[in-house]
């Protein structure tokens, strides 16, 4: 994952462009700028969908400042968002043997395994299990 911090003399504050391994964008987070909801929207219009357009520089208004900064999840931000809380001090083990990638897959993938509990009424699976079986490499949205 690649994260690249936005900033524009058409808002305050940052907007956050996160692009997976095949460096497509996945992920807009205006929630820390003053954005409002029609400046947003041009604003997903204009983000390009992979970094190579983003490093042609043409895609936002002269000014705009692109940085590239690290993308990390914490585990307490990770344990936070899980569904079941229970085996925290095996699962904080196992995400720290995860790489970076890996920590913000098991973070990302969530919102789609909760869908899926949610929709088959599936009880969760503990949080060490899911890391350490590493459920978060599964389409949950497909299954």
């Amino acid at each position: 994952m690649r994260r690249f911090i936005i900033i524009s003399p058409k808002f305050d504050g940052q907007a956050e462009l996160v692009y997976n391994e095949q460096e497509v964008l996945c992920l807009i987070d205006c929630t820390k700028s003053n954005m409002e909801e029609h400046l947003i929207s041009l604003f997903k219009r204009a983000v390009p969908a992979t970094i190579a357009l983003l490093q042609t520089g043409n895609a936002f208004a002269p000014g705009t400042v692109i940085t590239e900064s690290n993308y990390v999840v914490s585990f307490k931000k990770f344990y936070d968002e899980y569904p079941l809380k229970r085996n925290r001090f095996r699962a904080e083990k196992i995400w720290q043997k995860l790489n970076g990638t890996q920590q913000v897959q098991a973070y990302y993938s969530l919102s789609h395994y909760k869908r899926y509990l949610h929709r088959t009424n599936i009880f969760a699976m503990g949080a060490d299990r899911y890391l350490s079986e590493r459920h978060f490499e599964t389409e949950w949205k497909t299954i």
